[in-house]
């Protein structure tokens, strides 16, 4: 019976972190930190399209740590061509630090 327990509650984690999940909440905290942000933003949506300062970025990144309770490591968001980058990198994150 743990057994079954265990498998449904790690498939809910997993649901709970997929990549649209995270990237629902990475676009809410843009949303939340970046003034004169796109009204249409989507995980395809590049990071020179929204004109995110460094300031900015740095509280999205602080902001999602928080939330998902990760380490993103100093210099990851220089790589992050799109949400869908930011998001991806999150999700592996949180499997490396077993929080998936």
């Amino acid at each position: 019976m743990n057994e079954i327990v265990n498998a449904v509650t790690a498939a809910a984690d997993n649901q709970q972190h997929s990549r649209e999940t995270v990237g629902k909440r990475l676009i809410e905290h843009i949303v939340a930190q970046v003034s004169n942000v796109p009204t249409d933003l989507s995980m395809d949506t590049r990071f020179d399209a929204i004109e995110i300062d460094s300031v900015d970025l740095v509280n999205v990144v602080f902001a999602v740590e928080e939330e998902f309770g990760i380490d993103i490591p100093l210099g990851d968001e220089r790589v992050f061509v799109t949400l869908a980058d930011f998001a991806d990198r999150v999700v592996a994150l949180l499997a490396e630090q077993g929080k998936a």
